[in-house]
């Protein structure tokens, strides 16, 4: 039995993605059923089986936007699923089809409605030559986040954009690296300080990222960071 208030809905959370999971794991499940059983012959109906499956989330998502989480569960498995991923004597693997050509390329196509840490998810698991369309839908919705107008992003997220490592172009002393070291800040001020301050050295920033995050942050939090990061 779960409490009130913030415990109540904790335990909802939890039962939320435990049913998730599990439905993900059931349609990875009948994948390695029906290819084990019929091999390349099965393929065909497994990618129709996945396809219908997931132009119809994305049309329940668009709706009932808390579902979007249903697609981060879903990229974790299908990228995990050694079965899928499996060397066989087809090149791409069934897991590659199901990943690339049919979750990555829905979710591309509603890159207006994502939320920013599904789309930062879908842009780091595309093939770099295709990660500019996302490019655009990314640095709007990002800005928007950064302004305080609705959505959130993580403190690994914000790092890894500050880097570069995403579609976005993110150079030092640029108005997008001021902004993403002004949420850090944030993040490592906030209240769960103690463990951001931890976190965030062990994503390893860069020197310029580091620079710029010592300037503005103040209080215990600046002299942590400063044994921490030397």
């Amino acid at each position: 039995m779960c409490g009130g208030g913030r415990d109540a809905h904790k335990c909802f959370v939890s039962r939320l993605l435990f049913c998730l999971r599990a439905y993900v794991c059931r349609l990875i499940t009948a994948s390695q059923i029906l290819d084990a059983c019929d091999g390349s012959e099965a393929v065909v109906d497994i990618l129709l089986f996945w396809q219908s499956w997931c132009e119809h989330l994305v049309s329940e998502c668009k709706v009932k936007t808390w579902r979007w989480s249903s697609f981060q569960e879903t990229l974790r498995e299908v990228a995990g699923s050694k079965h899928l991923h499996r060397m066989t004597e087809q090149s791409p693997t069934l897991g590659d089809m199901i990943m690339e050509g049919i979750l990555l390329t829905e979710l591309v196509g509603a890159k207006n409605a994502l939320p920013l840490e599904l789309l930062l998810d879908v842009c780091r698991r595309l093939p770099e030559e295709r990660r500019g369309e996302l490019r655009g839908a990314l640095q709007d919705l990002l800005w928007h986040c950064l302004a305080g107008r609705g959505g959130g992003l993580s403190l690994l997220n914000a790092v890894s954009v500050a880097q570069g490592e995403t579609s976005l172009p993110c150079e030092p002393g640029s108005q997008l690296f001021d902004a993403l070291a002004d949420h850090i800040v944030k993040e490592l001020s906030g209240p769960a300080a103690a463990s951001a301050v931890s976190f965030f050295c062990h994503c390893r920033p860069s020197p310029e990222l580091q620079e710029a995050v010592l300037k503005k942050v103040k209080g215990w939090q600046a002299l942590e960071l400063n044994v921490m990061l030397r």
